[in-house]
């Protein structure tokens, strides 16, 4: 037995009943795990036990059923989403939602399960989906602006329940979107112009558990996006190199990037690489398990409780806002300030793009950054028209 890498994915070489056979192994990422998948998959096969198997073994076993022309076992069957037979509450959408090519096919769907949340808190797990029209969904948005959600957030909440309408029109359970009769509102009132200084940003971390202070300052020298830092993993990071590599897929421009590590940071990923799970790559975990995005807001607000902070109150992502300012303090050069913060193309015509930005150039930028650079300074437009 043994595992191959060719053309960017991994293949397995093995014999489990005799015959040599080669396997793809798609969405693989490393030589580690694709061993573990050699082991859990010919395990499955000699046992014929795969109700076990995790998401890449399971796709790898049905794919190489297909491919031999082998009666598929009942447990790699796909299970087919049924609507529900009584009337379909909130609940009963959502979790038809999540069965559906809609969820499969978003780029982070992680990101809905606070949306799920907020979506349940004001309609209630029970409510039929017949109940909500376009009057509740007013009501819905003007809970979620009351409880500091901007208008974009808002938009996007709709705009996913929207596809939760939508999954329900193709099995016949509704016949109208209500959601498409509801306007966007606009997201051009409430735009913000926030620095928050690094007394400030010390003082909330001091309010908040260590897990979370560990992403605040990682964001606050990095400017990075939450989503990039709670699924950041080992293998994006070289500390030698003090660089941290994004796939495509792992970005929300899907656009690979590079970003370098203040050496401030190292320490960071020097104490939390001492205590790495040897079962879970990712750098920031909570009780030995992946941080969540639900995770992260509540430390955040109840530091700024402690603090007694008045509206209007910073938010995580100002953080990216005020490494911006930070690194133009600096001096750093633009072009390689939008690539670390991946706006590099961004509006601009392929001629006017520049070129290759090396790792050494990244280092000596990051190098001059410095991040005392002023007092916390919240602008916020009027959402209303004098």
């Amino acid at each position: 037995m043994s595992v191959k890498l060719k053309k960017e994915t991994w293949y397995v070489h093995f014999r489990p009943f005799g015959t040599l056979l080669k396997l793809a192994l798609p969405g693989c990422e490393g030589k580690r795990q694709a061993l573990g998948l050699e082991i859990e998959i010919v395990n499955a096969l000699r046992s014929s036990s795969y109700g076990n198997l995790s998401k890449l073994a399971r796709a790898a076993c049905i794919k190489l059923f297909v491919n031999q022309s082998w009666e598929t076992p009942a447990e790699l069957q796909p299970v087919q989403a049924k609507p529900p037979a009584i009337q379909t509450t909130l609940w009963d959408a959502i979790e038809l939602f999540v069965k559906s090519h809609y969820f499969s096919a978003l780029k982070h769907p992680d990101r809905y399960q606070v949306f799920f949340f907020h979506l349940v808190s004001h309609f209630k797990k029970k409510c039929p989906m017949k109940d909500i029209w376009t009057p509740q969904i007013h009501q819905y948005r003007a809970q979620r602006t009351a409880q500091g959600a901007s208008n974009s957030t808002v938009n996007k909440e709709v705009a996913g329940l929207s596809k939760i309408f939508r999954n329900l029109i193709d099995y016949k359970i509704v016949t109208e979107n209500p959601c498409r009769l509801v306007e966007s509102l606009s997201e051009k009132s409430g735009l913000r112009e926030v620095y928050i200084s690094l007394d400030d940003v010390n003082r909330v971390r001091e309010g908040c558990p260590e897990w979370y202070a560990d992403i605040i300052w990682t964001a606050y020298l990095t400017g990075m996006r939450r989503g990039e830092i709670i699924n950041l993993a080992w293998r994006n990071i070289c500390l030698n190199k003090r660089i941290i590599t994004l796939h495509a897929t792992e970005t929300k421009e899907s656009k690979a990037k590079r970003i370098p590590i203040h050496r401030d940071l190292v320490p960071l990923f020097d104490r939390l690489g001492k205590i790495r799970s040897l079962i879970n790559d990712h750098v920031f975990t909570l009780k030995g398990t992946q941080v969540k995005a639900q995770s992260c807001q509540r430390p955040w607000d109840r530091a700024l409780d402690k603090l007694q902070w008045s509206s209007p109150r910073p938010t995580p992502h100002d953080l990216r806002h005020t490494w911006s300012v930070n690194a133009r303090r600096s001096g750093l050069d633009y072009e390689i300030r939008q690539s670390i913060m991946g706006h590099a193309d961004r509006m601009k015509p392929v001629g006017e793009r520049y070129g290759f930005i090396s790792d050494e150039e990244l280092i000596t930028a990051i190098d001059k950054f410095t991040y005392d650079q002023g007092l916390t300074q919240i602008l916020v437009a009027s959402k209303t028209k004098k």
